[in-house]
């Protein structure tokens, strides 16, 4: 029996699909820049901002442990995050 459809799971689905989507234009974006022969700084310059957008969007994963939306453990998550992501520099 396939499980309700709920307002959390209507949610997390939209994020997964946002996060993929985000993900698939930052690749978009580079293999594009790199074909183009761009060097890393105008690869930064092109990719940069929608880089640091699609990750920062991953530190809701936290929020989404922290409710319990998910069953990911919230120590694990914050280090998966904190490791993929340089908040130190923001």
């Amino acid at each position: 029996m396939a499980k309700p459809i709920t307002p959390t799971s209507l949610y997390l689905a939209a994020y997964n699909l946002l996060s993929a989507l985000g993900w698939a234009l930052v690749l978009r974006s580079t293999c594009l820049a790199y074909l183009a022969g761009l060097g890393p700084a105008e690869l930064w310059a092109q990719v940069g901002d929608s880089l640091c957008l699609v990750q920062t969007a991953a530190a809701l994963e936290i929020l989404h442990s922290l409710l319990r939306l998910t069953r990911s453990p919230l120590a694990a998550t914050v280090m998966q995050v904190r490791t993929s992501t340089d908040f130190d520099r923001l």
